[in-house]
C-alpha cells in the first residue's frame, strides 16, 4: 500500500490560519490569498465581552492579509449585560459568535465586534469556504439542552467583517465535535457532526453553495465527544475517528468506502475515557497516527501508531498534567516534527509536548492562561515564522495569547 502523508488535524488549523483550504479540498486558483500582514501589539489577554467562551478559530475572514479571531460563547444573559454590549431579551438563552478582526495595532475592540446569534450552547465550530466565494465561512455545532436536540448553524461570510444569519439545521440529538472536509471528492466541503446522545456521527453533504441537505448517519461507541478527519488507510479518501468518553471508552474508526458511505474498522479499546483526539504522522513513516487525551483516570496522552491500513497499536502513555481535556497537534518549534498541545482546564494551563519524530512526546511545558480554558488553536499572528497559541477561557470570559519568542 502506498504511503499517504497527512499532517494531522492540529496542522489543519494551521493550514487554515495561513489561508489554505480544509482537508480534502484543494485551494481554487481563483482564491489566491492576499499578501500576509502582521498584527502589531498583540495582547496577552483580552475580554471578548461574552459569557463563557467555548471555541476559538482563526483565519483571515475579511481577506485583508491579517488574521482574525472568531469565538463562540455559551449564551447571552440579560443579567450580565456588561458581558454583552448588544444585550438580549429575558427569554434569549441562545449562544453567540463574535468576530474580532485583526488590525495593524492589535484587534478590533470587542465592543465594536460583529456578533451573530447561533443556538443554545455553541460548543464546537469549524472553518471552510462552503459556498465557493473564496471567503472563509463557519459551521457551528450547538449542543442544545440536556437530553434535547442540538443544531447546526452555517454562517456564511458576507465579505464585510461579519457573517450572515442562516436558519439552523435541526439535528437528531446533542451536537458536539464537528469537522469540515471533502469526503466524496466532488470539490465541495462536507460536514461531519458528532451527535453524542445518539451515539453517532451525521455526515452532511455540501452542495458548494452553502447548503447541506442530504445526510448519512454512522454509528459510534457510546458518548462520542470529538472528531477528526484523516486518511487512515492511504486510499486518498478522508476517513473519520471519534473519541468516545462514556462507558465504551474507545475510539471509533470509520473508513471511507469511496462510494458515499463509511465502514467501521476495529475500534481502539481503552481503559480510560478519551476526551479528545488528534491525527498526524508522529513517527515519520508516512502513515497517520492518533493521539488521545485522558482526563478521567490517568491524566495522560496516549500515542497510537497507524499501519496505513486503518489499524493502530498503542505505543506509549505520556503524563499530561491535571485534567487534559482538549488536544491539538502542530509543529511548535519549527523542526519539522509534530508536537502536542493539551488544554488542562482545571489547572488553567496549556501544556506543550515536543515530539521527537519517533512517536515520543517530551515532558510537558506548562503555560499559564485564563481561568478554565476549553479550546486552543495556533497561528502565526506576527508573521515571524513561528506559530503562536490562543486559548478560549470559559470562566474568565476572555482569550489568552502566547506569542512564541524567537530563540536568541
Amino acid at each position: 500500500m502506498r504511503k499517504y502523508k497527512f499532517m494531522g488535524i492540529g496542522s489543519v488549523v494551521l493550514l487554515l490560519a495561513v489561508g489554505l483550504s480544509a482537508p480534502g479540498q484543494a485551494p481554487s486558483p481563483s482564491c489566491e490569498p492576499p499578501a500576509p500582514l502582521a498584527i502589531g501589539k498583540i495582547p496577552e489577554r483580552f475580554a471578548i465581552l461574552g459569557l463563557a467562551p467555548q471555541a476559538v478559530a482563526i483565519e483571515d475572514f475579511n481577506r485583508d492579509g491579517r488574521l482574525d479571531f472568531v469565538v463562540s460563547y455559551l449564551r447571552c444573559d440579560p443579567e450580565q449585560r456588561p458581558l454583552d454590549p448588544v444585550g438580549c431579551g429575558e427569554e434569549d438563552r441562545n449562544g453567540r459568535v463574535v468576530l474580532l478582526l485583526g488590525q495593524e495595532e492589535g484587534f478590533l475592540p470587542a465592543e465594536r465586534a460583529a456578533r451573530v446569534v447561533t443556538r443554545e450552547s455553541p460548543r464546537f465550530m469549524t472553518v471552510g469556504d462552503f459556498n465557493g466565494d473564496c471567503f472563509p465561512d463557519l459551521a457551528v455545532a450547538n449542543l442544545g439542552s440536556p437530553g434535547g436536540r442540538g443544531s447546526l448553524s452555517v454562517l456564511l461570510n458576507n465579505r464585510e467583517g461579519s457573517f450572515s444569519f442562516a436558519r439552523p439545521l435541526e439535528l437528531e440529538g446533542n451536537a458536539r465535535g464537528i469537522v469540515a472536509a471533502d469526503f466524496n471528492k466532488d470539490g465541495h466541503l462536507d460536514l461531519a457532526v458528532v451527535i453524542s446522545s445518539r451515539r453517532m456521527v451525521t455526515v452532511l453533504w455540501g452542495d458548494g453553495k452553502g447548503r447541506f441537505d442530504s445526510t448519512l448517519d454512522l454509528a459510534t461507541g457510546s458518548g462520542p465527544q470529538t472528531i477528526v478527519a484523516a486518511d487512515f488507510n492511504g486510499d486518498g479518501f478522508l476517513d473519520l475517528a471519534t473519541a468516545n468518553a462514556s462507558s465504551s471508552e474507545s475510539v471509533t474508526i470509520l473508513l471511507n468506502d469511496q462510494k458515499g458511505d463509511f465502514r467501521a474498522a476495529a475500534p481502539l479499546v481503552i481503559d480510560d475515557s478519551p476526551f479528545d483526539l488528534a491525527a498526524g504522522d508522529l513517527n515519520g513513516d508516512g502513515f497517520v497516527d492518533i493521539v488521545t487525551t485522558h482526563a478521567a483516570a490517568t491524566d495522560s496522552l496516549w500515542v497510537w501508531l497507524g499501519d496505513g491500513q486503518g489499524n493502530f497499536t498503542l505505543k506509549e502513555r505520556f503524563p499530561a498534567g491535571s485534567d487534559p481535556i482538549r488536544l491539538l497537534l502542530a509543529d511548535i518549534n519549527a523542526d519539522g516534527r509534530l508536537d502536542a498541545i493539551s488544554v488542562n482546564g482545571v489547572a488553567n494551563q496549556v501544556n506543550i509536548f515536543l515530539g521527537d519524530g519517533q512517536g515520543n512526546l517530551g515532558a510537558p511545558r506548562a503555560l499559564e492562561v485564563g481561568q478554565t480554558p476549553l479550546a486552543v488553536t495556533v497561528a502565526d499572528l506576527n508573521r515571524d515564522g513561528l506559530v503562536d497559541l490562543i486559548t478560549a477561557n470559559s470562566t474568565s470570559n476572555d482569550i489568552s495569547i502566547w506569542v512564541q519568542p524567537r530563540a536568541p
